[in-house]
């Protein structure tokens, strides 16, 4: 098995273990033309790179992992991060503060990087949540040589 189909397979076990597809987000081949029709319509994959999760609310809100990177648009800004470059991911806190609701209602997370910088992606609450924060945490782990247990917050 080739490696960007080893990894997307790795990730899919991830994301059906700890969370599951909603109605925006969803393994990219079970997602409807037009839902991926916003994202191929923004993004060029390159060559070997495989999409394997995605969520698109709208042109203005969306979002891609691939088996190179994870790509969102939240408003007028598009952001990306190679996978190598994540170290993990946690809650924003802010919002989380600012919420009156069970974590279940989570929509925000944080892309913590290998530069300790923090990106804010918002993805569809309840099981798509958790599924890609154990994800990216999966990832962090993967490319940076954390091991279970570590220091990393465990998601949800």
């Amino acid at each position: 098995m080739d490696k960007p189909s080893s990894l997307k397979n790795k990730m899919v076990t991830v994301f059906r273990q700890y969370g599951r597809e909603g109605l925006t987000t969803r393994l990219f081949e079970n997602m409807s033309q037009w839902r991926k029709d916003i994202i191929e319509k923004r993004i060029v994959l390159a060559d070997g790179e495989v999409p394997v999760l995605g969520s698109a609310e709208s042109p203005i809100r969306w979002l891609l992992l691939t088996t190179d990177r994870l790509v969102w648009r939240l408003g007028d800004r598009t952001l990306a991060v190679p996978l190598r470059e994540i170290r993990g991911a946690d809650v924003d806190t802010q919002t989380v503060e600012a919420m009156e609701g069970p974590k279940e209602q989570w929509r925000h997370l944080q892309v913590v990087t290998t530069a300790d910088q923090r990106q804010s992606v918002e993805v569809e609450e309840g099981p798509p949540f958790f599924g890609l924060w154990h994800v990216l945490t999966f990832l962090g782990r993967i490319h940076n040589g954390l091991r279970k247990g570590s220091a990393e917050k465990k998601p949800g």
